[in-house]
């Protein structure tokens, strides 16, 4: 994995283990790190071991294509299902009322002002839905009677 640039330099990709509650030396040349290990105090403690990462490229990889396939499978084995689902989803909202939703109200509604202009009339129906058809029902006689 080593590399030839137009700086002269050889490049490798490394894997580096130090002790924890320390840190790498900074490089002042380049924004890069160097081998020392230091302590807060900026006392040498020891040196990095450096370990090359072709090894751990490859472990990543592999779990990377693993959990790729393992999601790509599961995904086959779903999309029935929510194929299915999702075309009765759709079909629950473009679906056509029935009768068992309960009846349609024909409702006629006046509004009178109190400061004598003229009375304003609206009118229009209700599909009713199981339980709610009863109290419009009961609302609709309610006013039919009042206006007798």
């Amino acid at each position: 994995m080593a590399s030839d640039d137009m700086s002269g330099m050889d490049r490798k990709l490394m894997w580096v283990e130090f002790p924890s509650g320390t840190r790498l030396s900074q490089s002042r040349a380049s924004e890069g790190n160097r081998g020392l290990v230091f302590d807060d105090d900026n006392a040498l403690v020891t040196h990095a071991d450096l370990y090359p990462a072709a090894h751990a490229i490859k472990v990543i990889a592999a779990a990377s294509l693993t959990v790729g396939l393992v999601v790509g499978a599961a995904a086959v084995k779903a999309a029935p299902y929510v194929r299915s689902g999702l075309s009765g989803l759709k079909s629950k909202l473009h679906r056509k009322p029935t009768s068992d939703e309960g009846p349609v109200l024909d409702a006629t509604i006046t509004l009178e002002r109190t400061d004598g202009s003229p009375a304003r009339t609206a009118r229009g129906s209700v599909r009713t839905g199981p339980g709610l058809g009863e109290d419009l029902t009961a609302f609709a006689d309610t006013a039919a009677s009042d206006e007798d």
